[in-house]
């Protein structure tokens, strides 16, 4: 296929297995039952669990770099582009501090403290309106690709010195320390988007019609330099190293989906409708299991042996993939409805 008709078919595939471990990760976490949560195999489900969320984010990194840094002068000349990127990270921002509202809180500093926590969603926000601005004043790619390596080991390596900062609650330090309640602060997270958009400088110099052997290649050199690093920061003591095994894992993950998929030019259709819409993924399952008032996990919380666990996630995962399908119809009709609709040709009455 031609290059710019290619999909680069392994991010499709990363964002989609992140998808279903979200899934099966927070309806387990949500509905198992207490007597379960313990011994070696919890463990390393928890583990594996925990993954998920690098693996968005490193995700959100390589499509950023494909479609943004591989044709950066068409991007910066495309106006309507740019607000469009500016308005999605302003949005993704926004939709974080919506889903935790602080509704059902009984005193004013429990209000606090729920509406300002940083979620997945403000920090890819953040993270991409950082990306978006480098872009916009540095001269070429590969200075945005240095710029955000750079800040990567600089948000893990500066996470020990801000977490204490959460110690005293506050809109601010919410954004930089998990100490006063949120899940992911910029510090370290951010790190692992902004890896992934340098990495891909390296693994995806020309996109998806990059040779596959290559793109494989870095992202497994790479691994293996992040997990060594990570392995020695676990032996040190050293949080700041540490965070770097996780990083190593996904992408050693991502070069072995690069493996498999090589021959593979794109996914059936609504694989990748799925793979992008993992954000109406994650906002229906969360509701679903966590919001006020209609939460599973509250309705029934943790009762659910592991078969019938395991028949929630399958409930779910459909439930979750019919309104994601659901949804970008919806979206598609729309965009229809919007586009101008060229005039009929005038009729001509022969004499």
């Amino acid at each position: 296929m031609a290059p710019e008709r290619r999909r680069a078919v392994f991010v499709d595939l990363l964002r989609l297995v992140a998808s279903f471990q979200m899934i099966q990760g927070h309806t387990l976490d949500a509905l198992l039952e207490d007597r379960l949560r313990h011994g070696l195999v919890f463990a390393v489900w928890s583990y594996t669990r925990g993954l998920t969320s690098v693996a968005f984010l490193f995700a959100a990194g390589l499509s950023f770099h494909l479609a943004t840094l591989r044709n950066l002068e068409a991007h910066r000349a495309n106006a309507a582009a740019v607000r469009h990127r500016v308005k999605r990270g302003l949005w993704l921002i926004l939709l974080g501090y919506l889903m935790h509202l602080p509704i059902g809180t009984r005193s004013w500093a429990e209000a606090l403290r729920v509406g300002g926590i940083v979620d997945i969603l403000q920090c890819i926000g953040f993270t991409l309106l950082l990306l978006e601005g480098l872009s916009l004043i540095l001269r070429d790619a590969r200075q945005v690709a240095w710029a955000a390596a750079t800040l990567g080991l600089l948000s893990f390596a500066l996470w020990p010195l801000t977490e204490p900062l959460g110690a005293t609650s506050g809109l601010l330090s919410n954004w930089v320390s998990h100490a006063s309640g949120s899940i992911f602060p910029i510090l370290p997270w951010s790190g692992h988007m902004l890896m992934g958009t340098a990495l891909a400088q390296l693994a995806l110099p020309r996109g998806a019609a990059t040779p596959a052997l290559r793109t494989s290649l870095v992202l497994a050199t790479a691994g293996a330099l992040f997990l060594l690093v990570g392995l020695a920061g676990h032996q040190l003591d050293s949080p700041a190293l540490a965070r770097s095994t996780n990083l190593g894992l996904v992408a050693l993950v991502s070069a072995g989906l690069v493996a498999v998929s090589a021959r593979v030019a794109r996914l059936p259709r609504r694989l990748e409708i799925l793979a992008g819409e993992t954000l109406s993924l994650y906002v229906f399952h969360v509701l679903l299991l966590y919001g006020s008032f209609i939460g599973l996990g509250a309705l029934i919380g943790h009762r659910l042996d592991l078969p019938q666990g395991l028949l929630a996630v399958a409930a779910l995962s459909l439930l979750s993939v019919g309104v994601a399908l659901g949804w970008h119809r919806l979206k598609a009709q729309r965009r229809a409805r919007a586009e101008p609709r060229p005039e009929p040709a005038p009729i001509r009455i022969l004499p």
